[in-house]
Parts: structure tokens; sequence; C-alpha cells
């Protein structure tokens, strides 16, 4: 039952993709939210 999400980024995902991190944690928290 999980997503992955591959992102073209250096070592640091955080850094280098701020929107698509940001965008997965708020689709996992609107997942969850009942």
């Amino acid at each position: 039952g999980m997503t992955t999400v591959e992102v073209d980024s250096s070592h640091l995902v955080m850094l280098a993709q701020p929107k698509a991190v940001a965008e997965l944690i708020m689709d996992a928290a609107r997942s969850t939210a009942h």
C-alpha cells in the first residue's frame, strides 16, 4: 500500500526539489485525513 515517487535530484532531494517533497507530504496527509 505504499506510494513511491522518483525525482531527478542531487543527494538531498529536500533541498534540490522542495516542491516535489512538499506535494508528496501533502498528498500523504490528505490520504490519511478522515
